[in-house]
Formats: C-alpha cells, sequence, structure tokens
C-alpha cells in the first residue's frame, strides 16, 4: 500500500475517481457523517459510500454503518469500498441487508485510473476534489503513476526557495536591450517564432547550446496561462529557479490591450444577457403551461416491497404526499374467504409500468401509477350482517372505538410481543405476562383498563384483550378483544390452540377473524385431524372491524 496516505486522502481519492467515471461526488465531513464518507449521484440514482483504508480485513461494523447512512442521506444503494477484503461475517450481514462490496481498490489502482482521465482532459487540475489530496499524490496523477513521481523526485533539486526543481532544467530568457517598444516586441516575437511559438506568452528555456522555448512548467509539466511567475499546480516561481529572468512584454502597451478587450467583452455579455432575458420573459408570456415540456421529477418516499401487503388508502396517502397525481386504484376481485389475503390490500403497484422500483428513486411527478388490491369475488361479498343495528351503525359510519378496540384492529399475523410492550406503555394500560410450557402457547399478554380485570386468574369483571405468541421465535398465535356489556368476543386466529380451535386442525384452515357468543353453539363446525367434528360459536368475518362490529352493537 502507498505510505503517507490517509484515510481522508483515500475518500477524496475515491471520490476523484467517480468523477472521472462520471458521477457527481461528494465527501461528507469528517466529524458526524452518518455512516457515508462519499455520497455520488449519477442517472438519478444516489449511493452513500463508505471508504476503508484497512491493513487488514474490513468487518460487519462498516456494512451496519453505510447501511444507516443511506437511510440518513435518502439513498437507495450503500456500498463500501476498501482497499482491502472482507470478512466472511461481513459478506453474509451485506448480502441480508443489500449492500454492495468493492474490495482491492488500492490508492495505487485508483491513482492510474485517475492519471488516464487526466490526460485524456477529464479531471480539472482546479477541481476542489483533486486540490484536497496531497501534492504526492497530485504529481502521480499528473505523471501517470507513483513510479514517475518517484524518478522525477530522484532527479530533483531545490531551488533558493526550497521548491523542488528538475535537473538540467534552468528557466532562463534572453537579454534584450531595452530599447524602444517597437524593436523590443519585434526581437521577442523572432525568439518565439524560432522556437515554435504561436504566442507571445511563453516561458524562454536554454539549454547550453541553443535557446528552447517551452509553454510548460519544468515541475509538474502544466501548462502556463497569461502572464504568471507562479505554476498555479505546484507553485515553483519560475523567476528564482536558475536566479534567471523572465521574458516580458511591453507592460504598458499590453495592459491597454488587455483592458479593451475585457471592456468589449463585458459589453458583449451585457448585450447577450439582455437578449436571452428578453426572448425568456417573451416565452414565459406566450408559451401554454400545458405545451411545457419540462417534467419534474420527484422521489418515492416507499419501495414496492414496502407499497405491498399495507391498505390500499394507506398506499394512495403515502404516493399522494411525495407528490404524484396521477394515480389509479382496480380492484382484483380474487378473495373468497380473506384468510391469506385481506379485503383491500395491496397486492401490486406499478409507475409507469414498472413494478419494481425503490425507496427514493426518481420518477417523473405527472407518471401514470396504479394501485391494484384484492377484494372479494361479488359472490362471496356479505350483503347481509346478521342485524339491523349491526346494518346501521356501518351504513353510518359513526363508530368509534376504545384505546382496546383500536388495538384489537391494528393487530395482525406479523404482530410481536416488542409492538405490544411499546402499544401498553403508550396507552398507559394495565397487564399481566404469563409464560406457559410452550407448547406451542408461550407468553399470553392480558391487557385492560383496571389492574384487577388485567389479571390471568380470578380476574375482576371487564373489558380486556388477551394476545398469545408461541415459543418458535415469538409468532403470534391468536389475540381476543372481550366486551364485558355484550358478553361477546372478538377473534383474531393464527394457529396453536385457543378453545374450540386446536392445533391438530387439518392444515390449519381455520385461521382468521370471528365474533363469538358464548354458550350459543350456532356457529362454524370445525372438522378435526381424527375426522370427527365439533360445532363451536364462532362465526367467521372477513376482517377485524366487522367482527369488532358485531361486538359492540350487541351491547
Amino acid at each position: 500500500m502507498m505510505t503517507g496516505i490517509t484515510g481522508y486522502d483515500y475518500e477524496y481519492l475515491w471520490a476523484l475517481y467517480l468523477k472521472c467515471k462520471g458521477y457527481a461526488a461528494k465527501v461528507t465531513s469528517k466529524s458526524g457523517d452518518e455512516g457515508a464518507d462519499v455520497i455520488a449521484i449519477k442517472d438519478y440514482t444516489r449511493i452513500a459510500y463508505q471508504c476503508k483504508l484497512y491493513s487488514k480485513q474490513v468487518g460487519r461494523k462498516a456494512i451496519y454503518e453505510v447501511h444507516a447512512g443511506k437511510d440518513t442521506y435518502k439513498c437507495s444503494k450503500a456500498i463500501v469500498v476498501t482497499n482491502n477484503t472482507f470478512t466472511k461475517p461481513a459478506i453474509e450481514t451485506a448480502q441480508k441487508l443489500s449492500v454492495g462490496l468493492l474490495p482491492n481498490k488500492t490508492p495505487e489502482r485508483l491513482i492510474e485510473a485517475c492519471s488516464r482521465s487526466y490526460k485524456e482532459g477529464t479531471i480539472n487540475p482546479k477541481d476542489e476534489l483533486f486540490l484536497q489530496l496531497p501534492v504526492a499524490i497530485q504529481k502521480a496523477i499528473i505523471h501517470g503513476d507513483r513510479a514517475t513521481s518517484e524518478k522525477m523526485n530522484e532527479n530533483a533539486v531545490r531551488d533558493g526557495n526550497g521548491e523542488v526543481c528538475e535537473k538540467n532544467k534552468i528557466v532562463e530568457i534572453p537579454v534584450i536591450e531595452k530599447n524602444d517598444d517597437m524593436r523590443q516586441k519585434h526581437q521577442i516575437n523572432e525568439i518565439q517564432k524560432r522556437n515554435g511559438f504561436s504566442s507571445d506568452k511563453s516561458y524562454a528555456v536554454k539549454n547550453d547550446k541553443s535557446m528552447k522555448t517551452e509553454k510548460i512548467c519544468p515541475i509538474c509539466g502544466r501548462e502556463f496561462f497569461e502572464h504568471s511567475a507562479m505554476c498555479p499546480i505546484c507553485k515553483c516561481r519560475l523567476a528564482d529557479l536558475g536566479n534567471k529572468k523572465i521574458v516580458k512584454e511591453n507592460k504598458a502597451s499590453n495592459n491597454d490591450i488587455k483592458t479593451e478587450k475585457k471592456k468589449r467583452r463585458k459589453r458583449l455579455h451585457f448585450c447577450i444577457g439582455i437578449a436571452v432575458f428578453i426572448y425568456a420573459s417573451l416565452l414565459v408570456m406566450y408559451s401554454e403551461p400545458e405545451e411545457s415540456v419540462y417534467t419534474e421529477k420527484i422521489q418515492v418516499t416507499a419501495s414496492s416491497k414496502d407499497l405491498k401487503g399495507n391498505h390500499y388508502a394507506d398506499a394512495l396517502k403515502i404516493l399522494q404526499e411525495a407528490g404524484f397525481e396521477d394515480i389509479d386504484l382496480i380492484e382484483d376481485a380474487d378473495l373468497m374467504f380473506g384468510l391469506l389475503k385481506q379485503d383491500g390490500e395491496v397486492g401490486e403497484v406499478s409507475i409507469n409500468g414498472k413494478i419494481s422500483f425503490e425507496k427514493y428513486e426518481f420518477f417523473p411527478k405527472d407518471a401514470k401509477i396504479r394501485i391494484t388490491y384484492h377484494t372479494f369475488k361479488p359472490e362471496f361479498r356479505s350483503s347481509e350482517v346478521g342485524n339491523d343495528n349491526f346494518q346501521e351503525e356501518e351504513k353510518e359510519g359513526v363508530v368509534e372505538y376504545d384505546t382496546l378496540q383500536n388495538l384489537f384492529l391494528i393487530l395482525s399475523y406479523d404482530t410481536t410481543m416488542e409492538s405490544i410492550d411499546s402499544f401498553i406503555s403508550d396507552n398507559n394500560l394495565e397487564f399481566t405476562k404469563e409464560e406457559y410450557n410452550g407448547t406451542p402457547k408461550k407468553y399470553v399478554y392480558k391487557i385492560a383498563y383496571e389492574p384487577g380485570v388485567a389479571l390471568q386468574r380470578y380476574a375482576d369483571s371487564g373489558d380486556y384483550v388477551e394476545v398469545c405468541f408461541s415459543q418458535y421465535d415469538g409468532f403470534f398465535l391468536y389475540a381476543e378483544y372481550f366486551n364485558n356489556s355484550a358478553f361477546m368476543d372478538a377473534l383474531l386466529y393464527n394457529y396453536g390452540t385457543h378453545w374450540d380451535f386446536r392445533e391438530s386442525e387439518p392444515n390449519n384452515s381455520y385461521s382468521g377473524y370471528y365474533y363469538s357468543k358464548p354458550g350459543k353453539f350456532d356457529g362454524l363446525i370445525i372438522e378435526h385431524i381424527n375426522g370427527s367434528s365439533s360445532q363451536t360459536s364462532y362465526h367467521p368475518c372477513n376482517n377485524a372491524e366487522e367482527a369488532l362490529l358485531h361486538v359492540i352493537v350487541s351491547q
């Protein structure tokens, strides 16, 4: 590895390398970068890079950092780049988090690539990224590689100011007697013409045998512009090299010509600016808004995977808040029982026909968006609910749910114990948590408004919600909402055991929502794996709200 290069130098070198590849690249602040060292954009794709200049393999920490930095800087991709390689755990973690890995990106390789771009003219030596690099790296890029730079240093001498200059190249100008202006200018032009220059703005370099003029710096080899006595790249003072003088034109006449040219240039730019302004004003005044060819691009705030599985109303809200306007809702009437997929669940979202897109990806503001969601087939849609009170409440849409009822509404097969703990804490509810033997019931929450009602045994009368989790990674088993006034409950069943629902039932075929009238066995007939059957008090429902309404309107 190239010695003397720091981790910060490596970040700027990588950013410069990306810029050579057509990216718009920026190095983040040294402190508080939130896991991203370089941010690059190309083709509306925003990428966060973590740069690691290590003498050993890169571990998982860098993967986690750049994954966090991706969301902080609103990037669609995250990549870790290093001069070394990655550990096996780091590779596995990167695969799980969809983080890209770029090993073996040594400083020498990056310098070589930047040097090629420099020769092609794609790197500007005045670029901020280039100027942030150490002088040694700058010279290595200019001369082609590090070997060139080292060779240059071996053949170098120091001038009076301590600057490095190349041996056997002494800057000198021919001594011209101070004659009148015309004769002096004629002599200068003759010298430059003899040495192959068409311009009279060059420095003269004198060898032992003949006079030879060159428009390059004897240190870094870059061209000089205007009448500067200092190289704009390596900062060497030509006037001090070899204690010689620099050819100068007649300053008085030259300054007059330059001043006049600047005035004419300013007048031309002013006239062009006025013309452009008038043209733009007329274009705005007389152009129709609908004829504009400009299309604003905006970012989608959720990926296609994030939107899939949500209720279509939530997906619609997310896209509208992002700024999209042309959104169509399309029904996919493919449900019969609503066990595996919920009514209103988003099946697919397409933007201009693209069904797979990432978070923060750019799309035109007027993009055509289609949200396809699942719903029941006409023959399976309930026209009757069971009683007049229920129909009236659903029709008027005036039902207000309390905290326990809202808890039952947000429960799903993906509910975790962490989410239950958070809901209890946020709403100041009373609860008890009991551990069982795990076959498969392991943990049971009983949540209520009063401490006495929340007891698992010998509890007081009152409304409560019971949630059960299995021993296998805390998977959701079932949830029951009990309403004391109606003496009825609503149930979300996944698998396992809950009264008449047993783990021995075939193919887990009774998952879904139910409402129950205890003591009145006129509901679902369950067939058990041993061939027997039993009638229960549970009546199947399409969703959580339907189950709750059956319970609430019965009070």
